[in-house]
């Protein structure tokens, strides 16, 4: 019986012939989930003198069989430390078996089709483990028969639901504008009402505070958040150009979820973005450390998903 070790499995059968070629170590993807599948390929090699020649001199094919086994996410994550899911069938396919041609080295490009879209978790790592079953024409190589592939998935943040706002408050605000944009404009809680045509602004009436300007949101509950969305308010200058979102779980210890630059200096323009990775958070802060135009800024609509 073979011994697996991480990053490829040792068949104690005698031979050297028959490899993964990228199996020697995890492979990372990353990629976007959509509805048509994306497509990462790998080889499977023969051993061979170096520099390698035109061709191997073997004139027959060999015939090499995959396949997914379970037993190696266990192995994986107790020699990593890590605790990674394995890849739910039906989120991917590969060939199950594959051909190294006569006078060749090297099989074609195998391709790994991953149509992950409602079958994962967006964002979290997932790990595939294929490996060599079974080698027809040759003998299978003493290591690296097994490429662990480590698959995290995203999908277009345009795409992103966002979370109701049922139950939020604001609980602090920088500064608002309460008298000089009208009795249903300026406050903070207008960029929570679901209208686009409403804004939260900072003072400008009787003294105009300048960057950085802050609303800080109680969500009422614990919940993941993977990202933020912000619309403008539809008038020309004093947008919002960088900004900051802090997140907490218990409103006094905060942590950084996202830096953001370079934001729309339009008007009616939604904004939207991941953070950089998820997070767990009842709280969340957004500090607009600059802006367009003067000291004051306005946001029509404020979310997260």
């Amino acid at each position: 019986m073979g011994i697996c070790i991480l990053h490829g499995c040792s068949d104690d059968d005698g031979g050297s012939d028959i490899y993964i070629t990228q199996a020697g170590n995890p492979v990372n993807v990353k990629f976007v989930m959509k509805d048509d599948p994306y497509i990462q390929t790998f080889t499977v090699s023969m051993v061979s003198p170096y520099p390698i020649p035109a061709s191997s001199g073997i004139n027959h094919d060999v015939k090499v069989s995959l396949e997914t086994d379970p037993s190696k996410v266990e192995v994986y994550n107790s020699k990593e430390g890590t605790s990674y899911k394995l890849m739910p069938e039906g989120s991917y396919s590969f060939p199950s078996e594959i051909v190294i041609d006569a006078g060749s080295y090297v099989s074609e490009n195998i391709s790994l089709s991953i149509n992950a879209k409602g079958k994962i978790e967006a964002l979290e790592t997932y790990i595939l483990p294929i490996s060599i079953k079974a080698v027809e024409g040759a003998n299978a190589d003493n290591s690296h028969q097994t490429i662990y592939f480590l698959l995290t998935g995203s999908i277009d943040a345009s795409d992103m639901v966002f979370l109701s706002r049922t139950g939020w408050q604001v609980i602090d605000v920088s500064s608002e504008e309460l008298n000089g944009e009208g009795p249903s404009n300026g406050a903070a809680k207008y960029a929570f009402d679901g209208d686009g045509q409403t804004f939260w602004h900072t003072q400008w009436q009787g003294g105009e505070p300048m960057p950085p300007h802050h609303i800080t949101v109680d969500m009422g509950k614990e919940v993941k958040l993977q990202g933020f969305s912000y619309l403008t308010r539809d008038f020309g200058g004093a947008w919002p150009k960088e900004c900051t979102i802090e997140v907490s779980k218990d409103g006094t210890t905060w942590n950084v979820a996202a830096n953001f630059t370079g934001l729309p200096a339009a008007g009616a323009t939604e904004f939207r973005s991941f953070f950089p990775e998820a997070v767990e958070a009842r709280y969340f802060r957004m500090t607009i450390t600059a802006g367009y135009g003067g000291a004051s800024t306005h946001v029509a609509e404020i979310n997260v998903f």
